[in-house]
C-alpha cells in the first residue's frame, strides 16, 4: 500500500488527477455499455411496435370479414398486398408464414412465397421457421434470434426477429433488425463519446499541469530557501516571491519576514 507521506506532493496530485481520468474513463466505460443495450432494447421495441401494427392490418381486415363487408380471400389478398408495402427505418420489411411452416408472403425474397420452410435452417443449425411456430403456438409472440441474409447479400448476418400469431387465419406476421446495422449505430455514438472523453481529459491533464506547476516551483524554491538557513549556509538577502493570495505565497511572505528580522538581528548585534 502506497504511504502518502513518502510522496512528494507534486506526486501526491498526480496521483489525485490519475484516479480523476480514470474515474472518467470507468463512467464513460459504463455509459457505452448502458448505451448500447439501450440502442438494442429500442430496436427491438421498435419492431415490435411495427410487427404489431402489421397485425393491426390483418385483424381490420378480419373484422371487415365478420362484418360482411369482404369475403375472407379478398380480405387476406388486401392484408398481404398492404403489408408486403410497408417499410420503416428506410429498409425493414415484413414476411408472414403460417403454421405449417409455408411461407404465406415475403417483402423482399417472393420466391420463398409457397414454399415449405420446415426444413429451412440459419447456419447455426437453427431451424428459424419451427422456432417461430413454436413461438406463435405456445406464446402468441416473442423475440428469437438468428441469422440471415441482408437484402442484396447472399451471406446471413445476425438477425434479432419480432413474431406475432394472427390466430383466426393461422399466420405468423414477422419483422427484425440486423445487428450490424446496430452495432454500426453504437459505433458512431461511441466515437462521439470517446472524442468529448479524450477532450474532456486533455482539458484536465493541461489544467491539472498548470496547477501542479503553479504549486511545486514555488513550493521547492520555498523549501530550499528554509534548507539553506536551517543548514547554517544561508544567504538572507534572498527574498521568495509573495505575487498571489495563496497559502505559498502567505509562506514566501512569512519567510521574506524572518530574514528580514534576521538581518536586523545581525545588524544590530555587529553595530
Amino acid at each position: 500500500m502506497i504511504q502518502s507521506h513518502t510522496l512528494t506532493l507534486s506526486r501526491r496530485l498526480g496521483l489525485v488527477i490519475g484516479s480523476a481520468l480514470l474515474g472518467i474513463v470507468v463512467l464513460a466505460s459504463i455509459f457505452l455499455i448502458g448505451e448500447r443495450r439501450l440502442i438494442m432494447e429500442e430496436r427491438k421495441s421498435s419492431v415490435r411496435q411495427t410487427v404489431e401494427l402489421a397485425h393491426g392490418i390483418v385483424a381490420h381486415m378480419h373484422a371487415q370479414v365478420l362484418q360482411g363487408t369482404l369475403d375472407e380471400a379478398e380480405a387476406k389478398r388486401r392484408a398481404l398486398d398492404t403489408i408486403r408495402t410497408l417499410r420503416y427505418s428506410g429498409k425493414e420489411y415484413f414476411w408472414i408464414n403460417d403454421l405449417g411452416p409455408k411461407m404465406v408472403m415475403h417483402a423482399i425474397k417472393p420466391e420463398l412465397e409457397g414454399k415449405d420452410l420446415g426444413g429451412m435452417k440459419d447456419p447455426n443449425g437453427l431451424p428459424l421457421f419451427n422456432e417461430m411456430v413454436r413461438i406463435a403456438k405456445t406464446q402468441g409472440a416473442g423475440s428469437l434470434g438468428y441469422s440471415w441474409p441482408k437484402p442484396g447479400a447472399s451471406e446471413p448476418v445476425d438477425k434479432v426477429s419480432y413474431i406475432t400469431l394472427f390466430e383466426p387465419w393461422g399466420w405468423v406476421l414477422g419483422s427484425g433488425i440486423y445487428i450490424d446495422d446496430m452495432q454500426s449505430e453504437f459505433r458512431s455514438q461511441a466515437i462521439r463519446t470517446l472524442v468529448s472523453t479524450l477532450l474532456i481529459i486533455a482539458l484536465m491533464i493541461i489544467l491539472a499541469s498548470l496547477i501542479v506547476r503553479s504549486i511545486a516551483r514555488p513550493l521547492a524554491e520555498t523549501v530550499n530557501a528554509m534548507h539553506n538557513i536551517a543548514s547554517g549556509d544561508a544567504d538572507l538577502t534572498r527574498s521568495l516571491s509573495t505575487t498571489g493570495s495563496d497559502e505559498l505565497s502567505a509562506i514566501a511572505s512569512h519567510f521574506n519576514a524572518f530574514t528580514q528580522r534576521l538581518r536586523q538581528v545581525i545588524s544590530e548585534s555587529l553595530g
